[in-house]
């Protein structure tokens, strides 16, 4: 069974890990449901390899994609929580980057994901400033040790050589969730 990573260096272990994943099969892919396809994929097999179900996952009997669970793509290790959330965003627009990137500030999980495309290599460097603008702004808490990472992805043309661009960030400190235990939900009055 997997361990659950439980302190800031296994999860900054696991989240290189996992950009190692993503850039083992980073190809060409035009089309918006090429990309999310890939990238599921990917997140489909890195989740397994780590103890974790998913969302979207494939119904193996029908060949057909479950829906998302809030967030592009969720890996979880049952009894334990969310082990990776993501969000991948096709278009290119920062704006729309920025969107889905600002739901993954709110959930509770080691690894927060964010894959989007680029047109050039400043590109990537454009998105990072504005994603730190928003984790700044948009939310003023994070859950210790978690790690957020930028995945940016262009090509060069003719079917040249995939490029990619990869940034970390991690919030300081030890995670420190604490079980339920003998805790009870007690009745509130008003």
């Amino acid at each position: 069974m997997y361990e659950f990573p439980n302190s800031a260096q296994k999860i900054k272990t696991l989240a290189l890990e996992l950009v190692k994943s993503l850039r083992s099969e980073t190809n060409n892919t035009h089309k918006q449901k090429e990309w999310s396809e890939r990238n599921f994929r990917l997140l489909r097999e890195f989740s397994a390899d780590h103890d974790a179900a998913s969302f979207p996952s494939i119904d193996v009997k029908t060949k057909t994609r479950n829906k998302q669970f809030l967030w592009d793509f969720v890996g979880y290790v049952k009894k334990r929580g969310i082990l990776i959330a993501a969000e991948s965003e096709w278009n290119k627009k920062p704006s729309e980057i920025e969107h889905d990137f600002e739901k993954l500030l709110y959930v509770r999980s080691p690894l927060k994901l964010m894959l989007c495309r680029m047109k050039t290599e400043e590109d990537a460097e454009l998105i990072r400033k504005g994603l730190e603008h928003v984790a700044k702004t948009a939310c003023t808490e994070f859950s210790s040790g978690e790690v957020f990472i930028i995945y940016c992805v262009w090509w060069t043309e003719n079917e040249g050589k995939n490029r990619d661009r990869a940034y970390m960030l991690q919030i300081a400190g030890e995670p420190n969730h604490q079980p339920i235990g003998s805790k009870r939900f007690l009745p509130v009055s008003a």
